[in-house]
């Protein structure tokens, strides 16, 4: 009984440690980077009020996620994928396809 389980042990692990191989292999040459959206507040969007951020590339939705006015939604998206990002469905920013990570409707400092 105690032989089956390790040797069940050992197939998962065996199993878990080829899906990992496997998977390495297929995002070698791929260039990410990383966009931060800073969601500004307004008079129709008061601090905390949540808004929907969507990081579009043509048609596709790369990332999307709830953030609230005053805060900042992260994502990592193609280097070679120009986006537009969009607050509630209204475009809010751009940026071309580049290397750099990219801060965008962000206050410098």
């Amino acid at each position: 009984m105690n032989t089956g389980i390790r040797s069940a042990r050992m197939v998962v692990v065996a199993g878990l440690m080829v899906g990992v191989v496997g998977g390495c292999g297929g995002d070698e040459g791929e260039q990410v980077r990383r966009i931060a959206v800073c969601v500004p507040v307004s008079a129709d969007r008061p601090s905390g009020v949540q808004g929907r951020v969507e990081i579009r590339q043509a048609a596709a939705v790369l990332a999307g996620g709830s953030v609230a006015a005053g805060g900042s939604f992260e994502a990592a998206v193609p280097a070679d994928a120009a986006v537009d990002v969009y607050l509630d469905d209204v475009l809010l920013d751009s940026s071309p396809a580049q290397f750099d990570d990219v801060k965008l409707n962000c206050p410098a400092g």
